[in-house]
């Protein structure tokens, strides 16, 4: 063959190259370009043809902006202009779709366009190139895995916090504190915006809320407590025993189309709703209520996550309410072995409290009573027989009769005491240990004579000081015959004695001596009324599950310590309550001399009525006590289910604030209830 001349050679290799360019072009699936200096395109763009059905004349200059979608034509227009000014590289995504007809969404593309600057030897801009890539379905498969990926995370994370509760409510006895636990991890786990926690009345006639969060004060007014023929979601679930899930407000309104309904959707400004039924076996007992502010819907893994967190909701709370109700019935039981009332004596107040430890049904050998004596003084004792059941309430019963018995011949501590010594070699079972504290008061002059068979010493508050009664302490009772000595104090006007059983301040977790001290801190903080105080220290020492039966007797003598003055009024549940309140101390505290107490004693007491007279809906009870040092001021209200704790209020909140005020401005501030249904919150401000 013929040698060709050099010129037709390099032709011959440039077309092989440009037709080898072309093949690859077509192999990538892309769209490889180029543009003028200016911007305006100078080839054919076949597979952007594709899908913008543009013929090739109308891509060319700037055609090929009419194929992407307007809501991204204006920044791609202006990131092209951009880097042709500036010679840069041009680097975007976007979508394109026809220029013509009606544009569907399987009809758009996403592609990813990348032009680079070409210069000359001078470094003069001559042209772009660049190349256009359709990355639909690359995108769309990386949208699937994060999605996918997403959703196995939130899993997890359910997962961890289905663990996480599991752990919080395995040992929890106490229904309000797993309802709120409940629902923070419901709450959280689904970024619902409110929920709650509610239960059936003993009459099976309420539901009531155990936690009831993320409303404001009108909401949990009207829906705290309802009926359980209420047309709403709770009742309804209850009766028909199977999950309400509604994913706009039109759904909640077809199903209960009352004013209360269309008034919740206003105020709480809720658009979805979740009502699950709280159930072991049999009908529910309760309901587990969520709340969001958009409209949504469930997916499999949130129903999944919902019906088990519903399911171990059930379990705590069915475990914590059987508890409660052996609890009760234990302590019953015990109450009819105590003393039916006690003694209303001149100048002396009395209050005495018993509560069963955990072991539920076992009926406990602790005691405690008073009693008046044929001369005038009042016997005092405390006891406790080691053991539970039947035994140890036999014992214990035959014990404090006898007691009682021995008192009325010769009330000496050490003489009734001995007689106990006696009594007990009677006893079947010689090793059975009784343990007592006994004491004689002297209500006029305060002279109180005591005696401890083992037991724990008596404590005397008064004058901002604890003080331990060590006098006369022996071997319990029945343990040889030692000769019994009767100690001797005197009670000052206005001062507390306290007699308890091991139960309040000893435990596997807490030492004696770190339980009385708390013991001793606890008295210090106890309320002004003396009615309170037993049920303040059983929690506040014990605990909300004491892991033994406990007793508190305490008996105070009347007059004031140290020059203590007092005043009290009676406020109604009213709103202008908090104004009377305020009025009512400023006036106090001017009479007493102590106006530098009264900007923050006014600002503290109106929030602590606030409290009372909206959120418990009770009337409330004001406290005013004035010592040397501390200025005392206490609220009581008839709520003892609604425990006012602190807690964090965000910035835009307008409720949540009231007790950390108490708390931040405060010397020091505290709460107690009793059995009957009273709360009582107080706080004490230094002079």
């Amino acid at each position: 063959m013929p040698r060709q001349p050099d010129g037709a050679a390099d032709l011959a290799e440039l077309g092989q190259s440009e037709r080898r360019h072309r093949a690859l072009v077509e192999a990538i699936a892309s769209d490889v370009w180029r543009a003028a200096p200016d911007g305006a395109l100078l080839t054919d763009l076949p597979r952007w043809r594709q899908t913008s059905r543009q013929t090739p004349e109308e891509v060319l200059g700037a055609g090929w902006l009419e194929a992407v979608l307007p809501e991204d034509r204006g920044r791609v227009a202006a990131a092209w202009a951009s880097a042709v000014d500036a010679a840069a590289v041009y680097d975007v995504e976007y979508r394109i779709g026809p220029v013509r007809g009606r544009v569907g969404d399987d009809d758009v593309r996403l592609l990813s366009v990348r032009g680079v600057p070409v210069c000359d030897g001078l470094g003069r801009l001559v042209e772009y190139t660049g190349i256009t890539v359709d990355v639909t379905e690359q995108r769309r498969q990386q949208s699937v895995l994060e999605t996918v990926s997403r959703r196995l995370a939130e899993g997890a994370a359910r997962m961890v916090r289905l663990q996480r509760l599991t752990a919080r409510l395995s040992g929890a006895l106490d229904v309000v504190a797993i309802s709120e636990a409940v629902l923070a991890e419901a709450r959280e786990g689904l970024g619902a915006a409110g929920g709650g926690v509610s239960l059936l009345d003993a009459t099976g006639t309420r539901l009531q809320y155990q936690a009831l969060d993320g409303y404001d004060p009108d909401v949990k007014a009207r829906w705290t407590d309802i009926s359980t023929s209420d047309r709403s979601p709770g009742p309804y679930v209850l009766a028909t025993g199977a999950p309400l899930l509604l994913s706009c407000p039109e759904q909640l309104l077809e199903l209960f189309p009352t004013h209360d309904i269309r008034r919740f959707v206003a105020v709480s400004l809720e658009r979805s709703w979740a009502r699950l039924p709280l159930r072991t076996s049999g009908a529910p007992f309760g309901v587990l209520a969520l709340g969001w502010r958009e409209e949504r819907t469930w997916d499999d893994e949130e129903r999944a996550f919902l019906a088990a967190l519903a399911g171990l909701s059930a379990q705590a709370l069915e475990r914590a309410r059987s508890y409660e109700r052996e609890r009760d019935t234990a302590a019953l039981l015990q109450r009819s072995l105590l003393p039916d009332r006690l003694p209303d004596v001149p100048g002396l107040r009395v209050a005495g409290a018993y509560r069963a430890g955990a072991t539920g049904m076992a009926v406990g050998g602790d005691w405690y009573d008073a009693f008046p004596l044929p001369d005038g003084r009042v016997g005092l004792a405390v006891g406790d027989v080691r053991g539970k059941g039947a035994p140890a309430a036999s014992v214990m019963g035959r014990v404090r009769a006898a007691l009682r018995a021995y008192a009325a011949v010769d009330p000496d501590p050490a003489a009734v005491l001995q007689h106990l010594d006696g009594f007990m070699a009677l006893f079947d079972d010689p090793e059975e240990v009784v343990t007592v504290a006994y004491a004689v008061l002297d209500p006029p002059s305060g002279v109180l004579q005591h005696a401890s068979a083992g037991h724990l010493p008596a404590l005397v508050c008064g004058g901002g000081d604890v003080r331990h009664l060590d006098g006369a302490r022996d071997l319990p009772l029945g343990v040889g015959r030692p000769q019994r000595a009767t100690a001797q104090d005197v009670l000052a006007p206005g001062e507390r004695l306290v007699l308890v059983t091991d139960g309040l301040v000893e435990d596997r977790r807490r030492s004696l001596t770190d339980g009385m001290a708390l013991l001793a801190e606890q008295l210090l903080a106890a309320p002004c009324d003396l009615d309170l105080v037993p049920d303040h220290l059983l929690s506040s020492v014990g605990g909300q599950v004491l892991a033994d039966d406990a007793t508190v007797l305490v008996v105070q003598r009347a007059g004031a310590v140290h020059d203590v003055r007092e005043a009290a009024l009676e406020l109604p549940e009213d709103l202008r309550s908090a104004g009377s309140a305020r009025g009512f101390l400023r006036r106090q505290l001017d009479a007493w001399g102590a106006q530098d107490l009264r900007d923050v004693a006014e600002l503290l007491v109106s929030e602590l009525v606030t409290n009372a007279v909206v959120h418990a809906r009770s009337s409330a009870h004001l406290l005013l006590q004035l010592r040397p040092s501390v200025l005392r001021v206490e609220v009581t209200d008839a709520a003892v289910h609604l425990r006012p704790r602190p807690r964090d209020a965000d910035d835009d909140a307008t409720n949540g604030r009231g007790l950390g005020l108490v708390a931040g401005l405060s010397s020091r501030w505290g709460t107690s209830g009793d059995s009957s249904g009273r709360k009582s919150v107080w706080f004490e401000l230094a002079r």
